[in-house]
């Protein structure tokens, strides 16, 4: 396909597989990662199809991971999920996570499936903070 003038031009020779398209919003960052629309086949080349796919994904994720005492408790409805950092949530059950996963969590997508629960109200500045408690 790539020797294929037509196909070239066409953007067909450039395209790349679904699975490679989400991961390259991965490997640049980005987390939350939804597809938004996947449309039906338009064409199909040497028994390929092709085929348009939108996805939606947020980026700002960086930054340390600071304990704070912050837990969520995902609710459902599968019995167990997995984050793009690895935490595993199971249904029910409260998982302590940092200050830096409870914020993003409280945002689209992740927000509406969660309960968030945050028992340490209190800021901690970590310019005053002399011992490992508040994570520096």
């Amino acid at each position: 396909m790539r020797q294929d003038e037509d196909l070239w031009s066409g953007c067909y020779s450039g395209a790349i597989e679904e699975k490679s398209f989400v991961e390259s919003f991965e490997k640049v960052g980005f987390y939350g990662i939804e597809i938004d629309k996947r449309e039906d086949t338009w064409t199909t080349i040497e028994d390929i199809n092709f085929r348009s796919m939108t996805a939606i994904a947020h980026k700002g994720k960086e930054g340390p991971c600071i304990d704070k005492g912050q837990s969520v408790i995902y609710k459902g409805p599968f019995k167990h999920i997995e984050d793009d950092d690895n935490h595993i949530y199971e249904r029910g059950e409260r998982t302590f996570v940092c200050e830096k996963t409870f914020n993003i969590l409280q945002q689209p997508p992740y927000n509406n499936v969660f309960e968030f629960i945050n028992e340490n109200e209190e800021a901690i500045d970590i310019e005053d903070c002399c011992d490992t408690s508040c994570g520096c």
